[in-house]
C-alpha cells in the first residue's frame, strides 16, 4: 500500500524512519506458513504470526509517525501496487488507538482493526455484492486506485491505524457444486499492511468542491517561466505537465529555493521513483510552509487528473517564495497583488483553510482529483 504509505514503506516517501527493502512482502511468512504451520493465523500488519512482528507497534518499522491526515467521513483515494495479479480481492480496515504516552508501544490487535470494515467508494471493480471488498480486475495492471470511504462515527482520531488485507485467488479449489475452478480454494495467499494516519473533524458539511475543474494556460505559463527563471533552465519541448511528471524539476526546484531539502531523488527509473520525487516535493513543500490543503495528490499530476490543483500548488509557492526572500535572492520577479486575478479571493482562502486535507480524496460525489 503506497498511498497511505505502510509502516514498511515510509521510507520511500522521505519520512525519517528504517527503510525496508522487502516492504512487499508482508504475507504472513508464505501461504504454507500461514495456513499449514499456522493454521491459518497472521500479524496484523502482515508479518508471520510466530514473529518477528517487526511492523506492529513496538516493532522496527511501527514507528508511530503520521503518514497522512483526512477529515472525518470522507473518502480517501488508497494507491496499491500489485507486482503480480493474483486475482482476489481488497479490504481495509480502521482502529483507533488510544491515545498512550508512547506510539510504539500501544497494542493493536485485530479485534480494534474490526471494528470498522471500511466500505468501498464508487470504482471499477465488480462487486459481487459485496460493498467492503475491491475484487481484482483481470490483467496486467499494477497500480490500483481504490476509493475508500472512512466512517463518519469517528470524528477525531490522534492516531488510527488503517490495514489493508489482500486476499488472492490464485489456488484452485472446488466451487459449491464441486466443480474445480481457479480462486475457490478457501486458503489463498493473503497480504497484510498497516499505515498510521490521522483524522480530523471535517470544517464544513457541505459538500467538498474544487477550486477549479478547468484549465487556465495563462496561469500554466506564469507557474512554467517562473520556476525557468528560478532554475535558470528551459523546460524541455513538451506539455507544461509533462515536463513536471516525474518530479525531477520540482525537486530541483525546491533545493533551489530551501537548498538540500531533498538531498537524493531519481533522476532516472519508471513510474515508482518518480513517484517517490513527487513524495518527496510534497514533504519539502509541506517543509517549506505550504499547508496541506494548498499540496496536490500524487495522482493529480502523475495520471493528469487535477492539473489545476498542481498549478495552484506551485503558484502558491512562487509567492511564498517571494515573501520570503529567502539569502536576499531576486531570482524570481516580485509577485504583485495583481497576480491574485487568477484567483479570486474566495479561491485563495479555501485553498488555504477550506479544502479537505491531503489526500483527502471524495465526499460523496465530490472529489479532489478531479
Amino acid at each position: 500500500m503506497l498511498e497511505p504509505p505502510q509502516r514498511g514503506s515510509m521510507w520511500r516517501f522521505g519520512f525519517d524512519v528504517p527503510p525496508n527493502y522487502n516492504d512487499m512482502s508482508n504475507y504472513c511468512g508464505g501461504k504454507d506458513n500461514q495456513w499449514t504451520v499456522q493454521h491459518g493465523r497472521c500479524g496484523v500488519c502482515g508479518d508471520p504470526f510466530q514473529g518477528p512482528r517487526e511492523h506492529e507497534n513496538g516493532g522496527i518499522y511501527a514507528t508511530g509517525i503520521i503518514g497522512r491526515t483526512y477529515e472525518s467521513g470522507t473518502t480517501i483515494n488508497t494507491t496499491i501496487d500489485i507486482t503480480a495479479n493474483h486475482f482476489g480481492y481488497f479490504e481495509f480496515r480502521l482502529c483507533p488507538l488510544d491515545m498512550g504516552h508512547s506510539r510504539r508501544t500501544r497494542r493493536l490487535t485485530q479485534q480494534c482493526l474490526d471494528q470498522y470494515l471500511l466500505k468501498m467508494g464508487p470504482s471499477d471493480s465488480k462487486s459481487n455484492g459485496d460493498d467492503t471488498r475491491y475484487y481484482l480486475p483481470h490483467g496486467n495492471k499494477s497500480y490500483f486506485y481504490v476509493p475508500v470511504e472512512l466512517p463518519s462515527e469517528i470524528l477525531s482520531c490522534q492516531h488510527c491505524v488503517l490495514q489493508w488485507k489482500y486476499h488472492a485467488g490464485n489456488t484452485w479449489g472446488k466451487d459449491q457444486q464441486g466443480r474445480k475452478c481457479l480462486g475457490c480454494a478457501d486458503q489463498q495467499e493473503e497480504f497484510y499492511n498497516c499505515a498510521d494516519i490521522a483524522i480530523v473533524e471535517r470544517s464544513s458539511s457541505e459538500p467538498v468542491t474544487q477550486i477549479s475543474d478547468k484549465r487556465n494556460p495563462a496561469l500554466d505559463l506564469q507557474v512554467q517561466q517562473w520556476i525557468e527563471t528560478v532554475l535558470e533552465e528551459k523546460f524541455p519541448d513538451v506539455p507544461y505537465e509533462d515536463a513536471i511528471k516525474d518530479g525531477i524539476i520540482l525537486c530541483k526546484l525546491m533545493n533551489k529555493l530551501q537548498p538540500n531539502s531533498i538531498p537524493k531523488y531519481a533522476t532516472s527509473g519508471g513510474s515508482f521513483q518518480f513517484r517517490e520525487n513527487i513524495a518527496l516535493f510534497q514533504n519539502a513543500a509541506r517543509a517549506y510552509g505550504l499547508g496541506d490543503a494548498q499540496l496536490f495528490q500524487t495522482i493529480d499530476l502523475f495520471e493528469k487528473r487535477n492539473i489545476p490543483q498542481v498549478t495552484l500548488c506551485l503558484f502558491v509557492l512562487r509567492r511564498l517564495a517571494q515573501k520570503k526572500k529567502l539569502n536576499g535572492s531576486t531570482f524570481s520577479p516580485r509577485v504583485s497583488e495583481a497576480d491574485a486575478r487568477e484567483f479570486s479571493d474566495e479561491q485563495l482562502n479555501t485553498a488555504k483553510n477550506g479544502l479537505p486535507l491531503l489526500h483527502e480524496g471524495t465526499n460523496k460525489d465530490a472529489n479532489q482529483s478531479g
